[in-house]
Parts: structure tokens; sequence; C-alpha cells
């Protein structure tokens, strides 16, 4: 989610994305459609990712090139208990 690159068959088609600071996105067009615009970061450090069951979660900071460091949480819903398919993701920054 934060390298701005994903592969789409890593999302249901009807994946949903509630960020903080945009409208909910809806649908695995639109999310991989906004991931492409994102700045690029330099670097991710990603400080814990966690998954059970049908849910998982990362954190950590990402650093872009203008040097804005900022946090990330990414809670994910999965379609099955094998994880890989996402179907709702939440994220706090």
């Amino acid at each position: 989610m934060e390298c701005g690159e994903a592969m789409p068959e890593a999302f249901s088609e009807d994946v949903t994305w509630e960020q903080p600071a945009t409208q909910l996105l809806s649908g695995k067009n639109a999310l991989l459609e906004h991931l492409g615009s994102r700045p690029k970061p330099t670097s991710i450090t990603v400080l814990h990712a966690i998954s059970h069951g049908k849910v998982g979660a990362a954190n950590g900071e990402v650093r872009l090139a203008n040097g804005h460091t900022r946090r990330f949480c990414h809670v994910f819903e999965f379609t099955n208990t094998k994880a890989n398919c996402i179907s709702v993701i939440k994220s706090y920054s």
C-alpha cells in the first residue's frame, strides 16, 4: 500500500479502502489507480506485520523524496483465512 505498487490479483473486485483524509475508495480499479498516483517513497520501514485468521495489520514509517516522514497503519480484512485476497482496508496515519 505504501510503495504505490500492488498485484491486482491481491484484491477482490469489490475491495474498499477507508483512508483518514480522503473519501472511501470502492472497487479494485479505483484502488489501483489511486495507488499509482501516490508519491513514490524513498524508504519504507515496516515495524510490525501481524495476521490472524481473516485479519491482518501492518504499521511503520514512510520517507518521501522531499524528506517528509509519516507513520502509517493498515488493517486488512481478507476474503478467506488463506489471506491471499483483500476485501477491506482501513488505513490510519
